[in-house]
């Protein structure tokens, strides 16, 4: 609107207030803001109203040189639904009349009429109502611009009314509305294009400026709503917004049964996330407010370290209430309460923090939903009994001095602190990867979650028979500590690396003690490389604990490709299957080499590779010391190329190994020649060689630099051998 129009609404409000009807007296307690809040207002009587807007269209109509009069029978295209007539705020006087300067402070913001889609209005929420609204596009962005008939609210936050209240009173975070040119309060709420869905929380004027001053609790001022646009019919939608309940499917409650004097739980429950479980519980008294998610053993060990504890917090009854991460399904929880008595004791060095730690057993019933509360005790060291013959007692073979290779050790055997401290925020996650090498064959071990509290990570472990069914672990030493259970165990880990655990299981005539290594991962899953085993990848695969540099190109060769990761590792992958006799040939077989693509994985010396990626890939160490060749023009090629030096090469007939001369060596790598992809019954020769190379542990590459029709084809080759025997790659690869 500009200044002639301004001036000339000006002079017939003017006109109007002149020629308006004494106003009956209305009280001073109807023209406050917050009386048209959510409680009781006052409202002008109908008579005084209708002749108000009589008088006021008289004006307008009668005004000389107005163009600013309504046509005789338009209307708002609002549309309110709520069925409460809106009620003025308040009558003007000479405090609401702006000056000229200030009104052009205060103008809405120009926009171009042709970008603007303007909604008409379905309001269904009483005392908040919506007189215009409109969609302003942008570049970056959509613009919500709207406009209420009151005055009680002036602020918004952008987002539900839960996220306001964590907010609290940082006005940064709030979109202020600013009066438009009818004195209304306008308010514009970015949003994203498209977006149909808009949570906001209106911030009650009246309840803000008490939570300000100390009168009141600011969540008393928000209060939500739901704007739903739809873009085809141009409508805007006004509801309350209603906050998210956790379906009821994924709340498990619980009946208590208490068998500790001194530790009343008085309600507990299940949460099944996304990312885990969690058991929820309260305590009747305030005695106990630091938990350790641990056996009592395991809390001293950890000490005065509170990054490890679960800390309680008041919920609505004033109550100490803990979230205590679990395995989805974990029927026995054992963890330790920190009494804060004497805690505080060992804290200002006047007591012992193991006089803090109480032991504590949760049984959790999921088919009566009943949660057993009792007392934790340390199991003690059984007396080791004179051992049986195998066969005698009809269980499990007892392990012999030859199952020393497959993880048994001693009950003494210990394993060392790690350093468990993570970036990730403090919550549950679902690992990225998990595998684990060693031990017998027989127990399968699994990741169900990681924790992180306090900076430092956790890990579920479940452990289970390869046959099925339930296995019989009961103690777990991991990370310098010692924890008891039953097949389920929370332990500290190094994320993204391997971890030592040693396990105890009952399976047996006696107890026996079995190492293995576990690898958790919260990056890729390395299921990528299993995902392709017909053709070259057209990406890196994915590898735990590596990260992708991308490809090596390999301009000419047709059998071989090459990718590179962090730490100087290298992924080749190696066609065995391409103009053979079984080219043609569905493969259905399992097994390293049972495979179209052989994927190698080179690693430099000393790397460690995650446990259980052996099960994945083929690994070959690069730089070995000793080496097998199958072919004398390829050991030729090695000594022109001046790699020999540092590698000592056996001389073997393709296909028929001396496994003798293989184990004196010392031998490290085998280097086959595409001849073993020949076979009797269109089985290759290869599939025989493999599984003697398994028992060897002897990777073998299968060299088809001799199948390339193209000399520069087998300089490529020239390129992964360099590689693998010298252990680097020319910079200009």
């Amino acid at each position: 609107m500009n200044t002639s129009k301004r001036r000339i609404l000006a002079f017939i409000l003017v006109l109007g207030l002149l020629a308006a009807p004494v106003m009956p007296a209305v009280s001073a307690n109807a023209m406050e803001p917050e009386n048209f809040e959510e409680g009781s207002v006052e409202i002008l009587s109908q008579e005084t109203q209708e002749a108000t807007d009589i008088e006021y269209d008289t004006v307008l109509k009668e005004a000389p040189g107005s163009t600013d009069t309504l046509e005789e029978g338009k209307t708002s295209e609002s549309t309110d639904v709520s069925g409460d007539e809106e009620v003025p705020e308040k009558d003007l006087d000479a405090t609401d009349v702006q000056s000229e300067d200030d009104a052009e402070e205060e103008k809405d913001p120009e926009v171009e009429e042709d970008t603007v889609k303007t909604l008409s209005i379905v309001n269904n929420v009483a005392m908040f109502k919506v007189i215009s609204a409109e969609v302003i596009p942008g570049e970056t962005g959509d613009v919500l611009r709207f406009v209420l008939s009151g005055s009680g609210y002036r602020e918004m936050y952008p987002g539900t009314p839960k996220a306001a209240i964590e907010n609290g009173l940082n006005k940064e975070a709030f979109i202020h509305g600013y009066l438009n040119d009818q004195g209304k309060y306008t308010f514009d709420l970015p949003i994203a294009k498209g977006t149909s869905s808009i949570p906001i929380s209106a911030i009650s004027q009246k309840y803000l400026d008490k939570a300000e001053s100390g009168e009141g609790e600011f969540a008393d001022a928000v209060f939500g709503r739901l704007f739903t646009i739809n873009y085809e019919s141009l409508t805007l939608t006004v509801d309350n917004y209603v906050e998210p309940e956790v379906p009821a499917e994924t709340v498990k409650t619980l009946s208590i049964v208490n068998n500790v004097a001194m530790f009343k739980v008085i309600s507990a429950e299940v949460i099944t996330g996304e990312k885990g479980d969690v058991l929820r519980f309260a305590l009747n008294g305030s005695g106990y407010r630091e938990i350790y998610p641990g056996t009592p053993s395991a809390a001293i060990e950890n000490g005065l370290n509170k990054d490890a504890f679960i800390h309680g917090y008041l919920n609505d009854q004033g109550k100490y209430t803990f979230d205590l991460p679990i395995a989805k399904g974990a029927a026995s929880v054992p963890f330790s309460a920190i009494s804060q008595k004497y805690l505080d004791k060992a804290e200002s060095g006047e007591g012992e923090f193991d006089e803090a730690v109480f032991g504590r057993l949760f049984t959790i019933d999921y088919d009566s939903l009943t949660l057993t509360v009792d007392k934790y005790e340390e199991p003690e060291v059984p007396v080791e009994p004179e051992p049986e013959k195998p066969g005698e007692s009809g269980e499990e073979k007892e392990p012999s001095e030859d199952d020393s290779d497959k993880g048994y050790v001693s009950e003494g055997a210990s394993t060392s602190r790690v350093d468990t401290s993570t970036t990730l925020p403090d919550g549950t996650y679902v690992p990225g990867s998990f595998s684990f090498a060693g031990g017998t064959g027989r127990l399968l071990i699994t990741c169900s979650k990681i924790a992180v509290i306090g900076g430092k990570s956790f890990a579920t472990i479940n452990f289970s028979k390869t046959s099925g069914g339930a296995s019989s672990v009961d103690r777990v030493k991991a990370g310098g500590q010692e924890f008891y259970g039953f097949n389920s165990f929370v332990i500290p880990v190094k994320l993204n690396a391997n971890n030592q655990i040693i396990i105890r299981t009952t399976a047996m005539s006696q107890p026996h003690w079995i190492s293995y290594t576990i690898f958790v991962g919260m990056e890729e899953s390395g299921e990528g490389l299993l995902a392709n085993t017909e053709t070259f990848d057209e990406i890196a695969p994915e590898i735990p604990g590596l990260k992708s540099l991308g490809e090596v190109e390999l301009e000419h060769t047709k059998y071989a490709k090459l990718f590179r990761y962090e730490e100087d590792c290298y992924l080749l992958e190696v066609d065995v299957i391409s103009d053979t006799e079984r080219e043609k040939t569905y493969l259905d077989e399992t097994g390293l080499y049972k495979r179209n693509i052989l994927k190698y994985l080179i690693v430099p010396q000393g790397k460690e590779i995650p446990a259980g990626l052996e099960d994945k890939v083929i690994v070959i160490t690069a730089k070995p010391e000793s080496a097998a060749v199958c072919s004398e023009e390829l050991l030729k090629y090695f000594e022109e190329k001046e790699l020999t030096v540092d590698t000592e090469f056996l001389e073997l007939e393709s296909g028929n190994w001396d496994y003798k001369a293989l184990l004196e060596k010392d031998v490290e790598l085998v280097i086959e020649t595409s001849g073993i992809l020949k076979g009797e019954d269109e089985t290759p020769k290869l599939y025989e060689l493999s599984e003697k190379a398994d028992q060897l542990e002897i990777p073998v590459l299968v060299d088809r630099s001799g199948d390339e029709i193209d000399e520069k084809a087998r300089e490529d080759w020239a390129v992964v051998y360099e590689l693998i025997l010298t252990g680097t790659l020319k910079e200009d690869r």
